[in-house]
């Protein structure tokens, strides 16, 4: 499991007595067969999670979904800005993303190892050809640049919660079916060492948020190479989260959210 910017922040709590808390959910489980991805139930993952945030006060109206053939790249950045266009300064947003996840070639140079993490929309292919290098995949870059137009309208009132469950995207349980899990999407001859890289680590790709812009808490299944395997039909990580919700106190914080989390998968998929 990996995690970013785990905050001492009371979770989902806002001074700001007029927010109001949003959610996104995203989940792609019957990807067609010309994709060349398995089916995965990715679509189990959506009552665990609408059910969690519900049960903190998230008002089923707020909670916006989108499955499969309405998870296209296109349909999910539609729904990136249809959320973004509704929430105001100071509002608590989470989105979830249950789906394939994989690596593909770096196109700017800003990955050590040549490759970027992706997420995989319903119409993104498993290998590349001379008809499809990668348009439909959603790479870790796009998603910074949603993440720092919501971090800006949020304000430093406000919060991002940011759920992955996917492969690449940690630790990951063992048996079960793998989300992902395909080689990387890379040209023909590819090779690391031919990667013209910037100097420093995602310089190229800086993602520029205000200077009160909200908190930013990220919580992924499995780090960028890693695997991350579904347990008894449902993703890991939205078990567990899960789990984590109906146990939590009004005044916890998201870094005991992360502990509960780490330990309900830990329990299930021991080293």
């Amino acid at each position: 499991m990996k995690k970013y910017s785990i905050l001492l922040l009371a979770l989902f709590w806002s001074v700001n007595v007029l927010a109001e808390k949003h959610a996104l959910i995203i989940a792609i489980g019957n990807y067609p067969a010309r994709t060349g991805w398995p089916t995965i139930s990715s679509l189990n993952d959506v009552p665990l999670i609408k059910n969690a945030l519900e049960a903190q006060d998230f008002k089923s109206e707020n909670i916006l979904v989108i499955t499969d053939k309405a998870a296209t790249r296109k349909g999910i950045f539609n729904a990136f800005k249809q959320l973004l266009k509704k929430v105001k300064s100071g509002d608590i947003v989470v989105i979830h993303y249950s789906g394939h996840g994989q690596q593909i070639f770096d196109d700017n140079g800003d990955e050590v190892d040549g490759k970027d993490e992706t997420i995989v929309p319903y119409d993104a292919l498993v290998r590349y050809t001379s008809n499809y290098k990668g348009e439909n995949h959603i790479r870790d870059d796009e998603l910074g640049e949603v993440i720092s137009d919501f971090r800006n309208k949020l304000g430093a009132r406000g919060q991002l919660l940011l759920l992955l469950d996917s492969c690449h995207s940690g630790t990951a349980s063992r048996g079960g079916k793998a989300r992902g899990g395909k080689p990387a999407l890379l040209p023909p001859n590819w090779s690391s060492q031919s990667v013209n890289r910037t100097e420093n680590f995602n310089i190229s790709k800086e993602i520029k948020v205000a200077t009160e812009a909200s908190p930013f808490v990220i919580i992924s299944g499995a780090s960028a190479d890693e695997l991350n395997y579904e347990a008894d039909g449902v993703g890991s990580l939205s078990y567990a989260f899960s789990r984590a919700m109906s146990s939590l106190g009004t005044n916890d914080t998201y870094r005991i959210l992360f502990s509960s989390i780490a330990s309900t998968i830990n329990s299930i998929s021991p080293r």
